[in-house]
């Protein structure tokens, strides 16, 4: 099957043209409506769109799909609140489908935030968890102190830290690969075998630091995105 997706985040949009079962284009654009502009082919094509922004020109797309509350997804989905869980979890599930079909799996997006999500046995989305990211934990620790500057993400990070710079970072990355094990740790002595999938902005840093093992992926979502395109594309059929 030959399709697109498209996962539009609060900074940036980005687009995978699907062959098969691979990505054979993938591009970052400023926006959908700028990409409309190249004129590409008229593909099915599914849209995550977190940001919430206004896709009107989309109209006249004929086999547009939206990752919403009322498409049908290829998992059972056990949220309390389905109608708050956010597209981009729901991708990242299906996900997890693909690499480690009939598996348990917790999935961990490193963003903005940091979400958990675990899939029982393939099949039973069971819900998850939500923390602060790397950036925004740097950021709380610089904004809400009087004195403490805000330390650069991307320098080395050393542990015990000797500078202040560096005890910051410590604190917010090693922390993070912590909790990113911890809760592996915790769900696995329920569920007996559990798979880590890491994607997101600052899974490359996180992956370095994280002892689980673990699957990393950096377009994890795309995968998740044609994953449910298809099953919906089927159910239509």
């Amino acid at each position: 099957m030959e399709a697109w997706v498209a996962d539009i985040g609060n900074t940036r949009t980005r687009i995978a043209r699907f062959s098969g079962s691979e990505i054979q284009a993938f591009l970052e654009v400023n926006s959908l409506e700028a990409w409309l502009e190249q004129k590409p082919e008229k593909l099915p094509l599914l849209i995550s769109n977190v940001s919430k922004k206004q896709l009107d020109f989309l109209a006249d797309w004929e086999n547009c799909w939206h990752l919403d509350q009322n498409l049908k997804l290829p998992f059972e989905n056990r949220y309390k609140t389905p109608q708050t869980l956010g597209a981009d979890r729901k991708a990242l599930v299906a996900a997890a489908q693909v690499y480690f079909p009939g598996e348990n799996c917790l999935v961990v997006d490193a963003g903005t935030c940091v979400t958990y999500d675990l899939l029982l046995n393939g099949r039973y989305y069971e819900g998850g968890a939500i923390s602060p990211g790397l950036n925004m934990r740097l950021q709380a620790m610089h904004e809400y102190t009087g004195r403490l500057p805000l330390a650069d993400p991307k320098q080395e990070m050393v542990w015990p830290g000797k500078s202040t710079q560096e005890s910051l970072l410590a604190g917010a990355l090693m922390g993070l690969a912590l909790e990113i094990d911890g809760f592996y740790q915790t769900t696995l002595e329920k569920t007996g075998t559990l798979q880590l999938l890491l994607t997101g902005g600052d899974s490359s840093m996180l992956s370095k630091q994280v002892k689980s093992p673990l699957f990393a992926h950096s377009q994890l979502i795309m995968y998740g995105l044609y994953q449910i395109l298809k099953f919906n594309v089927g159910q239509k059929a």
